[in-house]
């Protein structure tokens, strides 16, 4: 269980807000390709519902999902770059 920090307590205490609650985390550790062995991190704890296998491809998919827009990122700083210097 990971507890929110004081000094966000405080800030939302100040602000009228509720304060922020702790969070449950699942801790995961699986071979991934290769022999490589994953240590996934998840709100998703519930180990019936939320199978290793599956917490092993959706983080495949999410990984694809992440390596996408880092390229797109990528692609738009140089597009931007070349047109600062053409124009």
């Amino acid at each position: 269980m990971i507890e929110p920090p004081p000094a966000l307590i405080r800030e939302r205490q100040k602000l009228g807000q509720p304060e922020p609650k702790p969070i449950c985390l699942r801790v995961v550790k699986a071979r991934l390709s290769k022999g490589v062995t994953g240590i996934f991190v998840t709100t998703l704890r519930d180990k019936k519902k939320y199978l290793l296998g599956e917490l092993r491809e959706l983080y495949h998919l999410r990984w694809e999902e992440e390596e996408f827009f880092k390229l797109i990122k990528e692609d738009w700083s140089l597009e931007f770059q070349l047109s600062r210097v053409l124009w």
